[in-house]
C-alpha cells in the first residue's frame, strides 16, 4: 500500500516495552479491489493496548487494517512468535517475524463481515519476545467495527415445497427496503444464473423495492429447482456495493404413474412363459422413448406409441431359471417437451 494512504496517529510506547506503533490505515475492498476509506474513520484510543474503530461499514465488506510496527530497541531483535485471534472472520498477514533494531514490520488484519448484522469486536494479540530470550509477552489488538446493512429483507430465503406438473406458475415475493437511509442507493440490480425460475425487481417506492420469483412448473425439470438470487446494492456515496444473496429451492414431482406399481407374475415352474400388463399415465399426452429390462429374462413392449395411457404387455420367460428373480422395467417417455423416466418392479417366484 502506498505511503499516502496511511494516517499518522501517534506513537506508542509501554513501559519496557520496544514496539511503537507508527501508524494505522483501513479500506475496504469490494470486487477485489482496494479502497481508501475516510481518513476520519479511524481512530486510536490511547492505553496499554491497541484499540481501533471504524462505523458505517456495510454488512458484506471485508475491512483491511494495515498496522506499522517499528523495534525501539536499537541493540536487541523482536520476534513476533504467535497471533491469538478471537473470532475466525479475522485473518492476519504480518511481514516478517523478526524486527530487527530499528526495523519497521506491517501487520495486517482482514476482517470478513459477511453475516454480521450489528457489530464486530475483533481481538487480536500478539505474543512477541527478544531473540535471545523465551519469555513471551503480550499486545492486544482490538478492532471494532460497526456494521450497518445495506438492505433489509424481510425473508432470508424462498421455499416453494413441493410442486406438481400440472400446478399453475407459483410466485414468491421478498420486500428488499433500504438500510442505510442516510445514504442514498446508487442502484440495486438482480442476478440469477439459471433458466428454471423467472425473477423480477420492481420499485415500490424511493426506500422499497419487491423481489418476485416464479416457478412455472412448465419451465423447470423434474426433481430439484433452484439457486442462488443476488441482489447487489451499491452507494453512490462511496465507490463499495455489497452483494446479498437469497437462496430459492423447491421440488416438482412428476405425475408420471404406473399401475400396478409392481408386476407381480406369481408362482410358476420353470420352463414357462409368464405375460402380464401395466399401465403408464399421465395428465398429458406420451410417448414413448424407450424401454429397457435389467433383467433379460423379462421383456416388455408398449401396444401403442403414444397417449395419455400407455399399455404395456411384459413377459417373462422362466425357462433354465430355478430360483426367484426380479428386475425392473425402466421407461422413458416424452411429456410436453420433457424427457421423463419411471421404473417399475417385477417380481418371479419360480419353483
Amino acid at each position: 500500500m502506498n505511503s499516502e494512504r496511511f494516517r499518522y496517529l501517534r506513537s506508542l510506547m509501554q513501559p519496557g516495552f520496544t514496539l511503537l506503533c507508527l501508524s494505522l490505515a483501513y479500506f475496504l475492498t469490494s470486487c477485489g479491489q482496494t479502497i481508501p476509506a475516510s481518513k476520519d474513520s479511524a481512530s486510536l484510543i490511547q492505553g496499554n493496548d491497541l484499540k481501533f474503530s471504524v462505523n458505517d461499514i456495510p454488512n458484506g465488506q471485508k475491512v483491511g487494517f494495515a498496522l506499522k510496527l517499528k523495534n525501539g530497541d536499537l541493540t536487541k531483535s523482536i520476534v513476533i512468535a504467535e497471533i491469538d485471534k478471537n473470532c475466525s472472520c479475522t485473518s492476519t498477514e504480518l511481514s516478517q517475524k523478526e524486527i530487527k533494531p530499528g526495523a519497521i514490520a506491517e501487520l495486517r488484519f482482514l476482517i470478513n463481515t459477511y453475516g454480521s448484522r450489528s457489530y464486530i469486536d475483533a481481538v487480536a494479540t500478539l505474543l512477541w519476545r527478544y531473540k535471545d530470550e523465551t519469555i513471551l509477552r503480550p499486545l492486544k489488538v482490538e478492532l471494532d467495527i460497526d456494521v450497518v446493512d445495506f438492505l433489509v429483507i424481510d425473508h432470508p430465503s424462498i421455499d416453494f415445497g413441493e410442486l406438481k406438473e400440472n400446478d399453475p406458475p407459483q410466485i414468491a415475493s421478498i420486500i428488499v427496503k433500504r438500510g442505510m437511509l442516510n445514504r442514498p442507493w446508487d442502484s440495486l440490480s438482480l442476478e440469477y444464473e439459471g433458466a428454471d425460475l423467472q425473477t423480477a425487481l420492481l420499485r415500490r417506492d424511493s426506500n422499497t423495492y419487491e423481489l418476485k420469483v416464479t416457478a412455472d412448473p412448465t419451465r423447470i425439470p423434474i426433481g430439484s429447482f433452484g439457486g442462488d438470487v443476488r441482489l447487489t446494492c451499491k452507494l453512490g456515496a462511496a465507490p463499495v456495493s455489497s452483494v446479498f444473496t437469497i437462496p430459492v429451492s423447491g421440488n416438482l414431482i412428476s405425475d408420471l404413474k404406473s399401475s400396478p406399481g409392481t408386476v407381480y407374475f406369481g408362482i410358476t415352474p420353470s420352463g414357462l412363459i409368464l405375460k402380464k400388463a401395466f399401465v403408464i399415465s399421465s395428465s398429458g399426452e406420451l410417448s414413448v422413448v424407450s424401454v429397457k429390462s435389467t433383467n433379460s429374462a423379462c421383456i416388455a413392449t408398449p401396444l401403442a406409441d403414444k397417449g395419455n395411457s400407455l399399455i404395456f404387455n411384459c413377459l417373462f420367460n422362466s425357462t433354465g431359471l430355478h430360483e426367484n428373480q426380479g428386475g425392473k422395467v425402466l421407461v422413458t417417455v416424452s411429456d410436453r417437451g420433457k424427457r421423463k423416466s419411471i421404473a417399475i418392479p417385477f417380481i418371479v417366484y419360480v419353483e
